[in-house]
């Protein structure tokens, strides 16, 4: 029961930081580096978990780009790509620190209290 309580408002907080990533983001489209401090600030929320998932976008973007003809891609096409790069990196952030490491960590106190 303790560890819903506590782990309730830890995820209402990550999920906010995430949000609140992709609406700056969005709000400062103007900025030419804003895209560099989205990658980074989303691989630190979802650390390490999101930095492999930067790496696959990042693989599977040069490989679309080398086969586009075009030089300048459309900002709806940007602005999409960027909601499911975000999407991609929260789920993935989700999962590891609220899914997989609870679950590891249940193993791990099991283990050690079957050992006492």
């Amino acid at each position: 029961m303790r560890e819903k309580i506590i782990s309730n408002p830890l995820k209402a907080l990550w999920l906010s930081c995430c949000l609140g990533v992709l609406l700056v983001t969005f709000m400062r489209q103007d900025d030419k580096d804003i895209g560099i401090i989205f990658v980074y600030v989303m691989s630190i929320l979802a650390f390490p978990s999101g930095i492999i998932v930067v790496m696959v976008v990042a693989w599977a973007a040069a490989m679309l780009a080398s086969n586009s003809v075009s030089s300048s891609p459309d900002p709806f096409i940007q602005e999409i790509a960027g909601i499911v790069i975000w999407a991609f990196i929260t789920v993935a952030g989700y999962i590891q620190w609220f899914v997989l490491v609870p679950w590891v960590w249940k193993k791990w106190k099991s283990r050690s209290l079957n050992r006492s």
